[in-house]
């Protein structure tokens, strides 16, 4: 959230980055494959309309450095304007 992105109300290690745009949250998916991090876009009709999201999980195997990675892999995409 710190980020400026919309996380729902999630307080489990499923983390939602909603979207909105199914074909932004496609392609915001496929950027963080690209920099290694599995995080799924879901899109309608698995949520409501307006409403597709990226799906990160966080692990405990995740360690500090992971996260930090994946904080500023998903700042880019914000910049390239995906990720609102």
């Amino acid at each position: 959230t710190s980020l400026g992105v919309d996380t729902g109300s999630s307080e489990t290690p499923i983390i939602p980055i909603i979207i909105g745009d199914s074909e932004k949250a496609i392609r915001a998916g496929s950027l963080l494959f690209d920099h290694g991090i599995f995080a799924t876009a879901i899109r309608p009709p698995s949520v409501a309309e307006n409403t597709a999201r990226i799906r990160m999980t966080v692990m405990a195997t995740h360690s500090d450095d992971d996260i930090d990675s994946a904080l500023h892999v998903i700042r880019g995409i914000i910049e390239a304007g995906l990720l609102r």
